[in-house]
């Protein structure tokens, strides 16, 4: 039974743009990062995915356990964080940054995101990280055009969830801000 994916995805894009390095988000399957999308960071879909982009890789992976008192759902969640292989965010030609670099960036968008679902208890959002994440690169088919880091960690939603209040909009912004204030030395284990 799987009853919480559109909250959780309206979560992760609200967590994902609340950093100031990601400019798309979406929740769809690998081959979709080649195609335009309409949403609400390209209301019309004629701009195009932009980079860095964080997608919620599908199909959702979840698992509920019931009882007659709660509901609690557990969710796989695969993230890819990708930015132009070759190329600055905007298309243009950028030879300077090596591969490394681009990862790097990749795995600081990463550590954001586990930051803000490790804090989103304080703003009574019912979700916690369960277990440890991890985050790897990978090659495919779309390798010579993409650096991409997979973030890949479990989730558990208590109850049934619909909405994010306009006050958790804004509680995930000043968490993601808090965060950014951390000092830059802080490693963050994936």
């Amino acid at each position: 039974m799987i009853t919480n994916a559109v909250f959780l995805s309206n979560l992760l894009n609200a967590i994902s743009k609340s950093s100031n390095d990601v400019r798309f988000y979406m929740a769809g399957y690998p081959v979709e990062t080649i195609q335009n999308r309409v949403n609400d960071s390209d209301p019309t879909g004629t701009i195009g995915i932009q980079y860095p982009l964080v997608q919620w890789v599908l199909p959702v992976n979840a698992s509920t356990l019931l009882s007659e008192t709660s509901t609690r759902e557990t969710y796989n969640v695969q993230l890819l964080i990708a930015v132009p292989k070759d190329a600055n965010d905007n298309g243009t030609l950028q030879s300077t940054v090596t591969h490394l670099e681009r990862i790097d960036r990749l795995g600081a968008i990463a550590a954001h995101i586990l930051k803000c679902f490790r804090q989103l208890r304080r703003i009574k959002v019912p979700v916690s990280l369960v277990g440890a994440a991890s985050a790897s690169s990978v090659t495919d088919r779309d390798a010579d055009m993409l650096a991409q880091l997979v973030l890949t960690f479990q989730v558990q939603i208590n109850g049934t969830c619909r909405l994010l209040t306009p006050e958790q909009l804004a509680a995930i912004d000043v968490l993601a801000n808090e965060q950014s204030k951390v000092d830059d030395n802080e490693s963050v284990a994936l």
